[in-house]
C-alpha cells in the first residue's frame, strides 16, 4: 500500500490550504446566513400590518426592528425618551439626535404611541 498521497495530504503546505478553504466556506456561509434574515416589513404593505412596536415601552432590541433604526440610535431614543418623557406622536422621534425625516417615514409604518 502506497503512503504518499496520504502524507501529501498531511503536508504544512496543504494543511494550510485546507485551513484556507474551510476559512472561505464558513465566512460564505455566514453571509448567506446574514442576507436571508427575516425582517420585520417581509415585504408587507404598511396596510398589512397588524402588529407595531411602540415607542414609548419598548426594548432595545425591539427598537431595533424599526427600519432605519440601528444598534447607534437605539440608544438615542431611549435616552430622548426618558429626559423628556413619552413621545406625544410618532413625529416626535424627528427631535432624537440622527433621526431624520427620512428615517421616520420608513419608520411610522411599523411604530406607534401609547401611555397619552
Amino acid at each position: 500500500m502506497n503512503r504518499e498521497p496520504i502524507t501529501a495530504l498531511l503536508s504544512p503546505r496543504n494543511r494550510l490550504r485546507m485551513c484556507e478553504c474551510l476559512v472561505v466556506g464558513v465566512f460564505a456561509l455566514s453571509l448567506w446566513t446574514w442576507w436571508q434574515r427575516p425582517t420585520i416589513n417581509a415585504g408587507l404593505s404598511p396596510e398589512a400590518i397588524t402588529y407595531r412596536i411602540d415607542i414609548n415601552t419598548a426594548d432595545p432590541g425591539a427598537l431595533r426592528l424599526l427600519p432605519g433604526v440601528g444598534k447607534t440610535l437605539v440608544p438615542r431614543i431611549i435616552e430622548y425618551r426618558d429626559t423628556h418623557g413619552p413621545f406625544q406622536s410618532l413625529d416626535d422621534l424627528d427631535k432624537v439626535p440622527g433621526i431624520g425625516p427620512s428615517i421616520v417615514e420608513r419608520a411610522c409604518p411599523w411604530a406607534t404611541v401609547s401611555g397619552l
